[in-house]
């Protein structure tokens, strides 16, 4: 081989080299962060909206939602789940969390009440007394797994109503609280109970009451950052923006007094 073409070789060699490494370097440029968010189920419908005003200001961020009970949730990310940001509907489960060190900063995000409903049938009498003294079948959350059923639970029991309803197998267990929302939808069962922001995006007319607060724990959502990604900050500090709690309220949800957060709850 000639000194000509072995110069023309390592030429056209170098020239594919160089134009891989680029286009190696402009797919680089162009692929995005992903971010993985791990939050209460209860709280999808607003989270979907988030999503697009966040990206629409990041568009370098993709984000991923990795929806379910907040005790579910818990239990994935302790056994090393990823996970950039957290949001519980849960005070003892995000607490558990926090003591075992898997917050770089935490903060109550939200507040929620709890409310008993059913299908909004025509001459049908709708209230707490009536519906716990029929013989209708009532769904609520998995106590201890999921919020809402562990806050149903200790209403039902404040009003002396747990253990007849529980010896009557009037109960339906669900996965979380948009499943009791799916399931009363369905007429799968003729009441549950949820929180009040489960009762905004329905296909039927619901009747709604809502529970004593005194009834059952005070129901705070928090917010944890997980990891040390600047993706997961820049999430973690939107959430936390006055606009984005004003249009978390529009999803049902209520703002946590001033004085509450900064501290515990």
């Amino acid at each position: 081989m000639t000194i000509v073409k072995k110069s023309l070789v390592l030429w056209v060699v170098g020239l594919i080299i160089l134009s891989l490494g680029l286009s190696s370097f402009f797919m680089k440029q162009n692929e995005k962060i992903k971010l993985t968010v791990s939050a209460a189920s209860s709280m999808s419908s607003s989270l979907k909206e988030i999503k697009m005003r966040f990206e629409a200001e990041h568009p370098e961020i993709e984000s991923y939602y990795n929806f379910g009970g907040t005790g579910t949730l818990r239990r994935q990310l302790e056994q090393g789940a990823p996970s950039d940001v957290f949001l519980a509907a849960s005070k003892r489960d995000f607490d558990a969390l926090s003591d075992q060190g898997h917050f770089l900063q935490s903060k109550p995000l939200l507040q929620n009440r709890l409310v008993l409903v059913g299908l909004d049938r025509e001459g049908d009498a709708f209230t707490t007394e009536s519906v716990l003294q029929s013989d209708g079948r009532l769904a609520i959350g998995t106590p201890g797994a999921v919020p809402a059923g562990t806050y149903a639970k200790q209403a039902l029991e404040r009003l002396g109503s747990w253990e007849a309803l529980t010896d009557q197998g009037r109960f339906v267990y669900a996965k979380d609280a948009r499943h009791v929302v799916q399931l009363v939808e369905q007429g799968m069962v003729d009441y549950g109970v949820v929180y009040q922001s489960d009762t905004l995006n329905v296909n039927v007319p619901l009747h709604i009451i809502e529970l004593d607060a005194d009834l059952h724990q005070p129901i705070y959502y928090f917010v944890g950052q997980v990891t040390e990604r600047r993706a997961s900050q820049r999430f973690y500090d939107f959430l936390l923006e006055s606009e984005t709690t004003d249009l978390l309220q529009e999803y049902g949800f209520q703002s946590v007094p001033a004085d509450r957060k900064q501290g515990d709850v």
